[in-house]
């Protein structure tokens, strides 16, 4: 897992892209020793959150991690924007 998010981070910076992460309080040391790159800034919360998910282009995707990771997508423009303002709603209140 951790190579995957190395390589994938890589490919991002190559390419500019900005992420905006949101993730719950007890995980901040992974954080912290793992996923400090170029262009991303975190937020932690303290209510529950759905993990795995991420928003982007009118995507809703969620990866579900285990034995055997899976991951689904939706491309809805209006199931984006809900979880869009969901996410804008939690990175407001949620903790640098």
């Amino acid at each position: 897992m951790v190579r995957f998010f190395q390589n994938y981070h890589k490919k991002r910076i190559e390419r500019g892209l900005k992420i905006r992460l949101i993730t719950p309080r007890t995980f901040q040391w992974i954080i912290d020793k793992y996923h400090r790159y170029q262009g991303m800034q975190f937020r932690f919360a303290t209510q529950k959150i759905p993990l795995g998910t991420y928003i982007f282009k009118n995507h809703v995707m969620t990866l579900l991690w285990g034995d055997k990771p899976t991951a689904f997508i939706i491309k809805s423009k209006a199931n984006y924007e809900h979880y869009k303002a969901f996410f804008e709603d939690i990175w407001k209140k949620a903790k640098r």
